[in-house]
């Protein structure tokens, strides 16, 4: 059983506006296998609750800049309960709050036009009612350049660090005696850049683009003796090449193209910090 409630509300008063939105999720599933025998036969019950809000005021001076500041609290429950054995029954949580603003820069100086921006947040996770997650800062920064004429070419990007923590599934999925979560994992802590070049005449396109990200402690579910589990990865490299493509053709007919190719390399380096057995080879199974 998923269920889903999203509750937003809007107020705006001249240049400024105010926005709150609140949402809870619930999943819900029960798990029979009493039909097997030895350690295959189990039934159990999970649940995974996520409910949050968030509070922002912007405000927009001369339709050039836009200034942004937020907070956002989450907070999700996990539930686990065995039906034919005497287990006790599980019951963890984890909750975050954070601090977020933004700037956005936009002109023009006709036949081009620029747009810059910064973002910033603050996490400060709990897990289990103690701080078990180091607070952590990101921010990015993007732009992007634009030359209008009877064609269009944009040159843009951006650089930063990012933070993200394991979901719950990650921490604590249970799945019978075929996928299990991983406790003791370590957010997820990245930084790189991308830059992407786009051309467009007639209402038709091309881009462009290319990614590079450094990840530590990167979360990948792998493949053991007997079931699937999730674990980091000390550190990681991952590139991406992109084609986009559009081209209008007769009446309403549209020929839309893509491509992506990815390059995952382990990075990660043992206790000594020397290189690992598994350093420059590839990752098998990455996140998307």
């Amino acid at each position: 059983v998923i269920s889903k409630q999203i509750v937003d509300f809007v107020f705006q008063k001249g240049k400024c506006q105010m926005q709150s939105k609140s949402f809870f999720n619930k999943d819900l599933s029960d798990y029979d296998n009493t039909h097997s025998s030895g350690y295959l036969k189990q039934a159990n019950r999970t649940e995974f609750d996520k409910a949050g809000t968030s509070l922002s005021t912007s405000y927009i001076w001369e339709k050039i800049v836009n200034l942004s500041i937020a907070g956002d609290y989450e907070k999700q429950e996990f539930h686990y309960k065995e039906k034919i054995s005497s287990s006790p029954s599980q019951y963890k949580f984890l909750e975050n709050y954070a601090f977020r603003s933004s700037v956005n820069v936009k002109y023009s100086l006709f036949p081009i036009d620029y747009e810059f921006s910064w973002f910033g947040r603050y996490d400060m996770p709990q897990k289990n009612g103690e701080v078990d997650f180091d607070s952590e800062y990101s921010n990015r920064f993007d732009y992007q350049i634009s030359y209008r004429n009877w064609f269009q070419l944009l040159l843009g990007g951006s650089f930063g660090n990012s933070y993200q923590l394991p979901s719950f599934y990650d921490l604590h999925w249970k799945e019978g005696s075929q996928a299990v979560g991983n406790p003791d994992l370590l957010p997820e802590k990245s930084s790189g850049w991308n830059i992407y070049y786009k051309f467009e005449i007639a209402e038709n396109f091309i881009k462009l683009s290319y990614q590079y990200n450094e990840v530590d402690d990167l979360i990948r579910w792998y493949r053991s003796m007997y079931f699937w589990k999730p674990g980091n990865i000390g550190s990681a490299e991952i590139t991406n090449y992109q084609v986009f493509s559009e081209l209008n053709l007769i009446n309403d007919i549209k020929l839309n193209f893509s491509w992506q190719r990815t390059f995952s390399i382990n990075k990660s380096l043992n206790q000594a910090g020397e290189q690992s057995s598994h350093y420059n080879k590839n990752i098998v199974y990455t996140p998307t």
